[in-house]
């Protein structure tokens, strides 16, 4: 028998994709949905997009596939939140971000080397002073990003540097 007539045979019996044995189906690594899931090895980092901070937004930031992590105030009481808005510097913590409250995520590929600086970088922000319009959740991303190669906007509101970066990147199809 010729190998055209194997092959035929095979395409024959294998019929959907959706059918296709786990060891030869080209998204079992994605879960069958390449749309939905990527990046196996966890060669990308985000940088997410969440509510707070009364409209302004929260940025936090994921390298591969750990938690999405941002800088907060340590304490979330009256006094604390008075002090933020009169700009007054309080306690911070650098926290996993709340995956229901996620506005919006853009993916930046990385190698593994920039995901460990970054995981470096993050963990040098925890327990330095939170502070509304200097040190805030911007902080993290934009020097850690930074020293990877990737700068982002001067602002300090989180909806428009997540913004400004997502315009700036290639949109994909």
């Amino acid at each position: 028998m010729s190998v055209a007539s194997h092959v035929r045979r095979w395409q024959a019996n294998m019929g959907s994709l959706y059918r296709l044995p786990l060891e030869i189906n080209p998204y079992v690594f994605v879960a069958n949905n390449p749309l939905r899931w990527i990046d196996p090895g966890g060669f990308e980092t985000k940088l997410n997009l969440f509510e707070g901070a009364k409209g302004a937004g929260h940025l936090g930031l994921q390298p591969g596939n750990d938690p999405s992590r941002g800088k907060y105030p340590r304490d979330n009481d009256a006094l604390t939140n008075i002090k933020i808005l009169i700009g007054i510097d309080v306690p911070g913590t650098i926290q996993d971000d709340s995956p229901a409250k996620l506005i919006d995520s853009v993916m930046l590929p990385t190698t593994p080397d920039q995901e460990n600086k970054l995981r470096s970088c993050l963990k040098k922000f925890e327990g330095t002073p939170y502070d509304l319009y200097g040190d805030s959740c911007v902080a993290p991303p934009k020097k850690c990003l930074t020293e990877i190669g990737i700068k982002l906007d001067s602002s300090i509101i989180p909806k428009i540097i997540f913004r400004n970066l997502k315009s700036s990147l290639p949109q994909s199809p």
